[in-house]
C-alpha cells in the first residue's frame, strides 16, 4: 500500500496579462478581412496611410480588466494504490486518484445581458455598458474536480510472454473548463450560460473520458528455436505483438 497528497500551483501566465496593454488608450491591434467591391479589379480598399478606409466600426469598445484581489489557482492531489503478486511474475494493481482545483484563472465577460437570455416577448438585448463592447475581466473564480478509480494487471516477460492491461474508469467535473492556452475562458468554446452563477454551469468538462481501457501483450514464438541453419536464421526469433 502506499499513498500521496500533495498541494500544486498554477499561476497565470503572460498571455493573460498582455492582452490588457492591447486596449485604449494604451493601444489596439486590428485584423481586417475586406472584399474589393470589383472583383475584376482586387484592389485593396484601405492602405497604410489610411487603414480604416470603408470601415464601419471605427471606435473598438472592448474593455479588459483584472480582478483586484486577483490569487494564483492551485490544485491538491490525492492517490491511494494497493498492489498484490499473485504469482512471482504477475502483479495485479488498484488505486484511487483524486485532485479538487481551486481558485483557476477565467476570464468572463461582464457586459452579459440582463436578463440572460433575453426573455420573451420582446427579447430585447439591456446591456449593463451599453457604450462598450465586451468587458473581459481576469478572476480566479474557477473550480473543478477529478476522481478516477485504475486498475491494472502486469505479467514481466517470462518464457516468451508479456501482457500490461490497464482500464480506469473516472468523472472530472468543472464550471469553467481550460480551452483557451492553458487557462480558462469559459466552458468549451461557448462560455459559462452566466457569470452570475458558475454553478449553474457546473457539469462534466469537455475531456471528461469516463472510461479508459489499455492492453499491450507480446508473445516470442517457440518455432524453430535452437534449430540452426537456415530454417531458424528465416523462421525463428519471431514476435507477435
Amino acid at each position: 500500500m502506499r499513498g500521496g497528497y500533495g498541494i500544486y500551483y498554477s499561476p497565470s501566465f503572460g498571455l493573460s496579462w498582455r492582452q490588457h496593454a492591447f486596449q485604449q488608450p494604451f493601444g489596439q491591434s486590428f485584423d481586417r478581412t475586406v472584399r474589393p467591391p470589383d472583383p475584376r479589379n482586387p484592389l485593396p480598399v484601405f492602405t497604410v496611410e489610411n487603414p480604416l478606409a470603408d470601415l464601419s466600426q471605427q471606435i473598438f469598445t472592448d474593455r479588459w480588466g483584472v480582478q483586484r484581489d486577483f490569487r494564483d489557482g492551485y490544485v491538491g492531489q490525492l492517490n491511494l494504490t494497493a498492489q498484490y503478486l499473485i504469482t512471482t511474475d504477475t502483479l495485479f494493481e488498484v488505486a484511487y486518484h483524486g485532485s479538487k482545483s481551486t481558485r483557476l484563472p477565467t476570464r468572463l465577460n461582464y457586459n452579459q445581458t440582463n436578463p440572460f437570455p433575453p426573455q420573451p416577448p420582446a427579447f430585447q438585448l439591456v446591456f449593463p455598458y451599453p457604450d462598450s463592447g465586451p468587458v473581459n475581466i481576469l478572476e480566479s473564480r474557477g473550480a473543478s474536480n477529478h476522481n478516477a478509480l485504475q486498475a491494472r494487471l502486469e505479467r514481466r516477460f517470462v518464457r516468451g510472454f508479456t501482457i500490461l492491461a490497464s482500464y480506469t474508469w473516472q468523472k472530472t467535473l468543472a464550471d469553467i473548463d481550460a480551452v483557451d492556452g492553458g487557462f480558462a475562458n469559459g466552458a468549451g468554446p461557448f462560455g459559462p450560460q452566466t457569470i452570475k452563477n458558475l454553478q449553474a454551469n457546473k457539469g462534466p468538462s469537455v475531456f471528461d473520458r469516463p472510461h479508459r481501457l489499455a492492453l499491450s501483450s507480446l508473445y516470442e514464438l517457440p518455432i524453430f528455436k535452437k534449430r540452426g541453419g537456415l530454417a531458424e536464421t528465416v523462421f525463428g526469433g519471431w514476435q507477435l505483438g
